[in-house]
């Protein structure tokens, strides 16, 4: 039986759960329903459920499904019919969370939708009469079938010419959109809105993976390499060439792409301590630049500062006066600056 096509997975038809492993009701346990192929009791998977009312109304609940000790589905205490707009997957557990079943797709379409989709595919071949060109003749004004628009009039090489040399395609509205579809379902879809206009690559599933944006206020080229790069992408490029900086007054600034690392500080002015740098060069200390900082206009003696002392890691120094030595300034305070990697 190959040319039978399966849809319904067959199952009673009341609304007793079961156990996995013996015939006995799931005795408080949870029915959770999600999307097709999907957790269920994840939230963001789920989908609506709905009471069935006797009046046929129907009201949206929240889930868990809940069933009672008899194994039946319940709301509020009462023996409900819950209902679905959808396809959907199923997970069943017991009153201990352990899983008892997992149907990932109870049916295998969405029957309240094939009336929908009929009523597209009419109107779509409503369009086409009186267009479609025949060997027999120039139009039609009957309604032809799928297989013969296939193995008639589909263009069976991609490579074969059109005579005009171009395809245009004009809306009576706001919009026009032009969709390619892949054989495994993935598709291009090129739409022009009332503002922007979008190239937009969509998965099987019609999730987006890829969304282009042609600003409708915006003048200039778009070029698409192979190696395109996401916003995260770009804001990780982005950071990663930032400089960081502990801002303070002992503080020091580093540039995380090549290494280089700014060191400063101040030093009192009597203090010939070893110091250390507020961060130890990783590598090496290349340099170091000293100045005497001058609190009082009227000081007429000069001070050098001086460094006795510095690796990586830290540092000695000490000022002199110019003229008479060692004799430390009264009134100045030294500043230093380091450079390495």
């Amino acid at each position: 039986m190959s040319d039978i096509i399966p849809n319904v997975v067959v199952s009673m038809p009341s609304q007793l759960f079961t156990l996995r492993r013996k015939f006995a009701a799931v005795s408080n346990g949870k029915v959770y329903i999600g999307k097709i192929d999907m957790d269920p009791t994840i939230p963001d998977n789920q989908i609506q459920v709905y009471i069935e009312n006797e009046d046929g109304s129907h009201v949206p609940v929240a889930q868990p499904i809940i069933i009672n000790q008899a194994g039946f589905p319940v709301y509020n205490g009462q023996i409900s019919k819950f209902v679905t707009v959808e396809g959907h997957s199923m997970a069943l557990y017991d009153a201990y969370g352990a899983q008892q079943f997992y149907f990932p797709n109870i049916l295998k379409y969405n029957p309240d939708r094939f009336k929908e989709q009929a009523e597209k595919y009419i109107q779509y071949i409503e369009k086409l009469k009186g267009t479609i060109k025949q060997t027999t003749g120039d139009s039609t004004t009957d309604v032809i079938s799928q297989k013969a628009c296939d193995d008639n009039y589909a263009k069976k090489d991609s490579w074969e010419k059109f005579t005009a040399g171009q395809i245009n395609i004009k809306s009576n509205g706001n919009y026009t959109s032009l969709t390619l579809i892949k054989g495994d379902g993935n598709k291009l879809l090129l739409e022009t809105a009332p503002g922007d206009a979008y190239f937009v690559y969509r998965d099987a599933k019609n999730k987006n993976k890829a969304v282009v944006t042609i600003p409708s206020n915006k003048n200039g080229a778009l070029a698409i390499q192979e190696d395109n790069y996401t916003k995260t992408e770009v804001d990780a490029k982005i950071s990663s060439v930032k400089w960081i900086a502990n801002k303070s007054a002992n503080g020091w600034l580093k540039d995380p792409n090549t290494g280089m690392v700014i060191q400063w500080g101040s030093v009192p002015r009597n203090d010939s301590s070893r110091k250390l740098f507020p961060m130890a060069f990783p590598n090496t200390l290349a340099g170091m630049g000293l100045a005497n900082f001058n609190s009082n206009s009227n000081l007429s003696q000069m001070y050098a500062p001086n460094i006795m002392s510095a690796d990586r890691v830290g540092f000695n120094m000490r000022q002199s006066k110019v003229t008479e030595g060692s004799n430390a300034s009264p009134f100045t305070d030294m500043r230093w600056i380091a450079i390495g990697w």
